[in-house]
């Protein structure tokens, strides 16, 4: 399992602790160290390679358009935003 942690380009800043934890089937739930979130057992987002697209889970319910796009290890917002805005939000690491 990977992680995802928050870094220069999401507006909470950057941090050490992956906020996310994705499985292998692609499902990505959230970790004890999210700041809105506790460890959850129901998926926040799913992964369609590149894509990311919001799962039952989060709290803003599922989408049908991808949130973020995988780019090397980052994931960057796919919404037009301006380039500082787009991220990167969160790097996929190796959890702690």
């Amino acid at each position: 399992m990977l992680g995802w942690r928050p870094v220069y380009g999401h507006p909470a800043g950057p941090s050490d602790m992956a906020w996310f934890v994705l499985h292998d089937d692609g499902d990505v739930f959230p970790t004890r160290h999210h700041p809105e979130a506790t460890r959850g057992t129901v998926p926040w987002f799913v992964v369609v390679d590149p894509l990311v697209f919001r799962a039952h889970g989060h709290p803003e319910g599922p989408s049908t358009e991808p949130d973020y796009q995988i780019i090397g290890s980052f994931l960057y917002l796919t919404e037009p935003v301006s380039d500082e805005e787009r991220g990167p939000w969160y790097q996929i690491v190796e959890p702690r």
